[in-house]
């Protein structure tokens, strides 16, 4: 299976997550939703974060060689990452943050609802990326796969009205231990924000033994095992061909979503095959 389909099939699982109607039956309007969903868009972005490719930003091309928080070419993605949320017409703003002895930026963009504004779901994932040659850290699985996902969702959502208000969150400093996720919340905890889930996608675009399984992981933290349960239920109405396997209450914390759960919030991570058998 080419990578197209392996993340086109990641960004239909979230964005049927975004949709209360899936819960229900299936939807005429959330079909034409997953079909909206462009595999040469996702790839695009994938080979642009790895540089693969260049991007053109204020009419100066130039070459993501690394995320590595720092390399110099971090800002860049930085840059083309909003710019690209910017370009679908969200609210977007970078937050830049400095914790402990860390200092990073996240790319945040918000999606308004029309119902019940105060009430947040988010969609993540993390930009930054790691290597043993700081200047060469494409990252492409980790995590410019799942980055990949939440611009293709945010792309299409933005066409759309929600009822609560989609928050599309890329964090920096994940590597080095859930930093900007973390920040975020800390700073979410102050204004007494109303997060009501959370979707973390991290490592979405490698399926080395051809198995097509998905897994969701959630700890008894809050509302997790209800969302783990409809991001399972959203297969089984708009299957597009990904096996699930949810690990409940046994989830791996090792992402953003972890930090979620440290301050007591509901939250998911969709990966690839992280544990076998």
């Amino acid at each position: 299976m080419n990578r197209r389909h392996r993340l086109w099939r990641h960004v239909v699982s979230a964005l049927l997550y975004c949709l209360p109607a899936v819960a229900c039956a299936q939807s005429p309007l959330i079909q034409e939703v997953v079909d909206r969903v462009d595999r040469d868009s996702l790839v695009n972005t994938v080979r642009v974060l790895t540089g693969e490719t260049g991007s053109t930003h204020g009419g100066t091309s130039d070459t993501i060689y690394s995320r590595f928080e720092q390399a110099g070419t971090h800002g860049l993605a930085t840059d083309y990452l909003k710019m690209k949320l910017e370009s679908y017409g969200l609210s977007t703003r970078l937050q830049p943050y400095t914790l402990w002895s860390f200092i990073g930026t996240n790319v945040l963009a918000e999606q308004r609802g029309t119902v019940t504004p105060g009430r947040v779901y988010i969609l993540c994932a993390h930009y930054d990326s790691y290597s043993g040659s700081p200047d060469v850290a494409p990252g492409a699985d980790d995590n410019a796969s799942g980055c990949a996902a939440v611009l293709e969702a945010a792309r299409v959502l933005s066409r759309y009205k929600t009822a609560c208000t989609v928050l599309y969150a890329l964090w920096d400093e994940e590597e080095s231990g859930r930093i900007g996720s973390l920040y975020y919340l800390k700073d979410s905890l102050d204004r007494q924000d109303t997060i009501m889930g959370a979707v973390n996608l991290d490592m979405i675009g490698y399926d080395g033994n051809g198995d097509s399984l998905m897994e969701i992981h959630a700890q008894n933290v809050a509302n997790s095992g209800a969302l783990a349960d409809t991001a399972a239920l959203v297969q089984r109405l708009y299957g597009v061909g990904l096996k699930t396997r949810v690990y409940y209450p046994t989830g791996n914390g090792q992402s953003d979503h972890g930090a979620f759960w440290m301050l007591g919030y509901g939250a998911i991570m969709i990966i690839e095959a992280l544990r076998n058998g």
